[in-house]
């Protein structure tokens, strides 16, 4: 039996990945090229500049989507379920940050109409809570090397599927957190409940976290749908650095900084924009790795049958990525 052996000129071809099929068989080489391109297109792009962009503008479409989740989960249950729930997340989240959160929903609970008007003032709420979304699709095209060409409705109609998409499984984990702890406590003791709530907390944040970046990297930006191999890399990487980010920024306002000492009654105003802007790093910089691991290999990295490099419809499917040894080519 002849074992088929590769020539020199496929082994070349195959060197650091470009032939790969998920992002499990790029090799280590292939790994480093994907971190220096992806490096070099963070000062490119100036991704903390697009960032901050994302972070304003996000931070004016959240309470409104605030709004949303209060008159939507007041529709089925008790809203002030979703004040408590923070709780669950309050080691991932700036004590200020929190606190401002429960004020407002606090506000939205009191001011809250029942009925189809509640439906009504969700649908609004949908609506500026969409921004938020927008933002992110926009820092998204970036680090893709897309150009926003769908149209204003349409870009706005993915906005609010993905919003109200967030806030309905926003919704349902608020639920669950509401529902379950008291029924487990009909079987085990109320202190063996607290403390698998505080053992799981964080893996379950990141499984959230890592869900939600999956979906936004998959619909958010105006290209071919990447198949999901090619997506969960990045998602991982911007939920641990969601999580590690958000955890730091929590000591360093708790520990060092007192922004309402600098700030007066802007300081907790000013702790939430930069939690967005953290956050905000964290998606585009998982966007921006899912984006250089798309341009390490030739393989269709695209939803469908496969096609050929030129017609698959995204700027990271069509092109290949420079290695770390040549000059780079127009990364993404």
């Amino acid at each position: 039996m002849i074992i088929p052996t590769m020539t020199e000129p496929e082994r070349s071809q195959n060197a650091g990945g470009r032939n790969a099929s998920s992002p499990s068989e790029i090799p280590r080489s292939g790994w480093l090229d994907v971190a220096v391109r992806l490096w070099r297109s963070i000062k490119t792009h100036e991704l903390s500049l697009i960032s901050a962009g994302v972070a304003y503008f996000a931070f004016t479409g959240f309470f409104p989507a605030l709004a949303a989740l209060v008159s939507i989960y007041g529709l089925v249950s008790d809203p002030i379920e979703i004040e408590t729930s923070l709780d669950f997340a309050e080691s991932a989240m700036p004590h200020e940050v929190k606190e401002l959160i429960q004020r407002e929903m606090i506000r939205f609970t009191d001011n809250r109409v029942a009925g189809p008007a509640a439906i009504i003032a969700s649908l609004i709420a949908i609506w500026g809570g969409a921004k938020s979304m927008v933002a992110f699709m926009k820092g998204l095209n970036i680090v893709y090397g897309e150009t926003e060409n769908r149209g204003i409705i349409r870009t706005r109609l993915v906005a609010l599927g993905l919003t109200a998409g967030a806030i309905l499984f926003t919704a349902i984990l608020i639920g669950l957190l509401a529902v379950v702890p008291p029924v487990l406590k009909n079987f085990v003791d109320e202190s063996w409940v607290k403390s698998g709530i505080n053992l799981l907390r964080w893996p379950l944040l990141f499984v959230v976290i890592t869900f939600a970046l999956s979906v936004l990297y998959r619909f958010g930006p105006n290209r071919a749908d990447a198949r999901w191999q090619w997506i969960s890399a990045g998602a991982c990487l911007g939920a641990v650095l969601i999580l590690i980010l958000s955890l730091s920024f929590s000591l360093f306002l708790s520990r060092v900084a007192d922004y309402s000492k600098t700030y007066g009654s802007l300081g907790a105003v000013i702790a939430l924009l930069l939690w967005f802007y953290f956050t905000a790093t964290s998606v585009l910089i998982g966007g921006g790795l899912n984006a250089q691991l798309e341009l390490q290999t030739r393989k269709d990295s695209t939803t469908g049958p496969p096609q050929p490099m030129g017609d698959r419809g995204a700027f990271v499917a069509d092109n290949l990525g420079a290695s770390r040894k040549n000059a780079p080519a127009d990364d993404s």
